[in-house]
This record gives C-alpha cells, sequence and structure tokens, in this order.
C-alpha cells in the first residue's frame, strides 16, 4: 500500500485495507475470468461509521445534528422501513437513528437485497472519498438490466503470520435475456441507515452473458 504522512511528520504504510476479486462463471458454470486488484476505495462513510461507534453517538434528525451530517442512501428507521431515499441528511421526525445497538455494521445481504453487502452498477464516474452510493445499482431481478442477487457469505477470519484476513463475497447471476455489463462495486452495510463504505470502479468494465455468473468477494485485510 501507499505511504501516507503521519502527523509527526513521518510516514508509515497502512495497516488496513481491502482486495476484490471478480470470477465470471460461463453457463456450465466453468471459470471464464477472473478480475483481482487492491480495493483502494473505501469512502468517508467507513470513518464516519467508526467515528460514531467509536463515541458509542446517536445521529439526530437534522434539527439536533451533534456532529457533521454524513452522506447516506436509503435512510431507515430502526424497523427496517426507508424513511428517506437517495438523500444526503437525514430529514423529519424526532427519532435518534443510533449506532451504538447489536447489528450496527452489517452487511449480510439475503437473497434478492440489492441495498446491502456486495452491490454492484454500471457507472464508471472514478470514486470519490464523497460517494455515499454506487453511481447507478444494478438492481435485483430477471428483467431487463437486472441480475438476480444470491446471499452475502462470510467465511471465517484467516490468519496467516501477521496477517488477518475477513472474506465477504456474493454470487451475482444474469437470469435475462441480454449481456449486462457492470463497471463498479461496492459494500453496503445497515446499521440505523444504510450506507456505502466501499466502491470500486472495475476496468475494463466486465461483461456478464445470459445465464453466465459472476462470484465478487472482497477481502478486508488487516497487516499486523
Amino acid at each position: 500500500m501507499d505511504k501516507i504522512p503521519a502527523e509527526s511528520g513521518s510516514t508509515h504504510t497502512p495497516n488496513i485495507g481491502a482486495i476484490y476479486e471478480i470470477t465470471v462463471f460461463d453457463t456450465e458454470g466453468k471459470v471464464k475470468q477472473v478480475v483481482k486488484d487492491e480495493a483502494k476505495c473505501f469512502v468517508r462513510n467507513f470513518l464516519r461509521m467508526m467515528r460514531y461507534l467509536f463515541r458509542n453517538g446517536f445521529v439526530l434528525n437534522c434539527n439536533n445534528w451533534v456532529l457533521p451530517p454524513p452522506l447516506y442512501e436509503d435512510i431507515r428507521n430502526l424497523a427496517g422501513a426507508i424513511v428517506q431515499t437517495s438523500g444526503r441528511f437525514l430529514t423529519g421526525g424526532s427519532n435518534p437513528y443510533p449506532f451504538n445497538y447489536a447489528g450496527a455494521f452489517v452487511a449480510d445481504g439475503a437473497a434478492g437485497d440489492a441495498g446491502k453487502g456486495i452491490v454492484m452498477g454500471t457507472d464508471a464516474t472514478p470514486v470519490t472519498n464523497d460517494d455515499y452510493k454506487l453511481g447507478a445499482i444494478i438492481p435485483h431481478g430477471t428483467g431487463a438490466g437486472q441480475m438476480s442477487y444470491d446471499v452475502v457469505a462470510f467465511a471465517p477470519m484467516s490468519i496467516a503470520g501477521n496477517v488477518l484476513t475477513i472474506p465477504i463475497s456474493r454470487m451475482i447471476a444474469n437470469n435475462t435475456a441480454n449481456p449486462i455489463t457492470f463497471a463498479e462495486i461496492g459494500l453496503y452495510t445497515v446499521g440505523g441507515a444504510s450506507m456505502m463504505i466501499l466502491r470500486d470502479v472495475i476496468s475494463p468494465a466486465v461483461v456478464i452473458n445470459p445465464g453466465e455468473a459472476t462470484l465478487i468477494a472482497y477481502r478486508i485485510v488487516l497487516n499486523g
């Protein structure tokens, strides 16, 4: 990983990062293509979420901000109901949206849930720190321009020497009649709200033909 300046004026290598691997399977289940690279694109929401968790804090409605407002996509209340979509600020109501409860940093998307866990999209616009959603997410389904999202899978954390890895993966299939090209992937988590913490642009874009599927895997890596 790249060196970054430390506050003391020296430099150090960040010890947390991610790697993505995209495996495309043909209609017979054989590996057709593998794309693998370092994921350089944790976005600002990742640190915002960690800051709230570390402070055991609450995100309040727009009339009662106690911290700078984060950027969110699909704001949900604690019952899971969406109260605002594609917005940058929490609005309306008087109930806080806390992160300090069990399940506040989850990415375990169920089959068919394209708003939680690993997701894909078609927008090749370069990543910025302020990205809070994919540019053009591909929805779940079997209609034109849709992909079929399977469950998000978590393998046990692995330890090799001083490197710890958390693998997260998801199979996504093209059950439509036409090829679908994706150019971006990301990782959405859900707590008091749904938010994207990782986004990567894939170049060149990957084509999934009818009847084919792709396994998208992120590995969160900690180097000791």
